[in-house]
């Protein structure tokens, strides 16, 4: 008697700490209807087993995404407040609003990369990087490219100018929609924008791709060569990742890890998060890695965005 209570208990308290019992919120330092904000929801809506219908996306803008990252960090380290953000994290660190580096949260997995391009008018008769620069040597500083003053798209503005050795005037324009419309009016001559907004536009005809700022072509857009293809040293994607507080337990990055590997393979899910970001599966231990390379090429190309400000 006394060992058959024994094997209840140990059984009820095994099915009481399985992961997850209730919503896990998922904040993400972006506005809703946004790349980051959609390549989150894609997820949520996919997953299965214990996690289906279990996730919610939170969306908590403010500080550029100091609030939302402050919060997963001093959340208890339970799994139930996760953030999912990209380079945007390193940048925010750089600029002195975001307090916590990569380092002090506990990465669990990166599960999309938003390719970036760089964009400019048709009307500009440019096809290539090369047009870009030969342009902007003949008119130092007369360029004016659209960024966010202190984000991804500064850096990558301030990296072209290092790699093609050109002086382009960065104009604090705000998000990719504004972005866009500044390019459409003529204000602008260059922004860099996601696969979205490049394959909205360039099947209308408005915009020319001058590059993609990714290791690898975008499968999505596999016309568009790399920016190192054209022998310019530009790579800057945004990769997504998946963090908790830095006492996370193993338990839940090994939930998380095989819920995940699941997903990856549902064709619904690698359609719907195509049409966001490139689907990628990167587990914790890879994730790290890239968090730490991506944290020190940022770190590295502060210098330049003081620079060029």
């Amino acid at each position: 008697m006394i060992g058959l209570v024994l094997s209840l208990l140990t059984a009820c308290g095994s099915a009481s700490n399985t992961y997850p019992q209730r919503t896990v919120k998922v904040y993400v330092p972006a506005s809703p209807g946004g790349g980051t904000d959609n390549a989150a929801r894609v997820l949520a809506q996919h997953l299965d087993g214990a996690f289906a219908g279990n996730v919610v996306v939170v969306n908590e803008t403010a500080g550029g995404g100091a609030l939302a990252v402050n919060t997963v960090a001093r959340s208890r380290p339970d799994g139930y407040s996760l953030l999912f953000f990209h380079e945007a994290m390193h940048t925010g660190y750089q600029q002195g609003t975001v307090r916590q580096t990569a380092e002090e949260l506990r990465p669990i997995a990166t599960t999309a990369r938003q390719h970036q391009y760089l964009l400019a008018s048709s009307a500009s008769g440019w096809a290539d990087l090369d047009d870009l620069a030969d342009a902007a040597r003949a008119d130092p500083g007369g360029l004016t490219m659209g960024v966010s003053f202190g984000q991804t798209t500064q850096y990558t503005g301030a990296m072209l100018e290092d790699a093609a050795g050109i002086d382009i005037r960065m104009q604090d324009t705000g998000n990719e929609a504004d972005r866009v419309a500044g390019l459409l009016s003529g204000q602008l001559q260059l922004i860099v924008g996601s696969t979205a907004t490049a394959r909205q536009y360039l099947a209308t005809g408005d915009f020319v791709a001058l590059a993609v700022t990714s290791p690898e072509r975008d499968p999505v857009l596999s016309e568009i060569p790399t920016a190192a293809e054209q022998g310019y040293d530009v790579e800057f994607p945004l990769n997504f990742s998946l963090l908790g507080p830095e006492e996370t337990p193993d338990e839940v990055v090994a939930a998380w890890t095989e819920a995940l590997r699941t997903v990856s393979t549902n064709p619904d899910y690698r359609r719907s998060m195509a049409e966001v970001a490139e689907p990628v599966s990167l587990d914790a231990a890879e994730t790290e890695e890239q968090l730490r390379t991506s944290a020190q090429t940022v770190a590295e190309l502060s210098r330049l965005v003081t620079n060029s400000s």
